[in-house]
């Protein structure tokens, strides 16, 4: 099954693109952001380790999953895993990203289609309310295509996703861990709250036990340091 990877500005129509095609889907839907159908599950990091057969996989952001920059990480070994062997499996995946160059390289080297989007003016002088323009090309047979979906159409399929959500990263706090080093004060406030969380669930005494109270409250094990510190004074 193809590799779908699907580009655009923001507001350009990716997500609405693979509403609009999954629609008509009667396969389990995994997916990183909510979709009002029937046929939806969340998808989690985790899953990604136990997903079943026959499946539409769809993965909004692909930065905050699998960051080019980051291409030997254990997340991006997985989902190259999943770039080359799902598929076999008869998966069809549907990535989603403003840019190409944020996408592992592993996954721009294995797509099948790319569908760049944009908006095209209709007779609104306002872009929100102009029609949804795709270019889709095909690797296999070396050809483009153009589908052009006017607003009016389009907008009878806004309630089934919400535009605004936000994608968080998968390693937010890592990732807020490195910018709270530049200010140490903040940094010690916000190891503060971790070990208040940690503290009131946990009956806590060494670096083990504060980094397992950490990973049950979905907190990332670089905290465990700062915690065992503030928690012994």
């Amino acid at each position: 099954m193809p590799l779908t990877l699907v580009l655009g500005p923001r507001g350009s129509g990716k997500t609405y693109f693979i509403v609009e095609v999954l629609s008509a889907s009667q396969r389990l839907i995994y997916s990183n952001f909510k979709i009002k159908f029937k046929n939806y599950k969340r998808l989690k990091l985790l899953d990604l380790l136990f997903l079943p057969k026959h499946i539409e996989l769809v993965m909004d952001e692909f930065y905050s999953i699998a960051d080019s920059r980051s291409s030997m990480s254990y997340v991006n070994v997985l989902c190259s895993y999943i770039a080359f062997q799902l598929r076999k499996t008869d998966t069809q995946i549907f990535i989603t990203a403003q840019q190409l160059g944020s996408i592992d390289i592993r996954y721009r080297n294995e797509w099948d289609y790319v569908v760049l989007c944009n908006r095209i003016q209709n007779e609104s002088e306002d872009w929100h309310f102009w029609d949804f323009g795709f270019v889709i090309f095909d690797k296999r047979t070396n050809t483009s295509n153009k589908w052009v979906i006017p607003y009016i159409h389009a907008k009878e399929n806004f309630h089934l996703y919400d535009t605004n959500e936000i994608i968080e990263p998968r390693n937010k706090s890592r990732i807020s861990y490195e910018f709270y080093k530049s200010e140490p004060k903040k940094l010690f406030l916000q190891g503060i709250k971790f070990a208040k969380i940690i503290k009131s669930n946990s009956n806590i005494s060494t670096k083990e036990k504060i980094e397992l109270a950490l990973l049950k409250n979905n907190i990332d094990p670089v905290w465990t340091k700062l915690c065992y510190l503030i928690l012994k004074r």
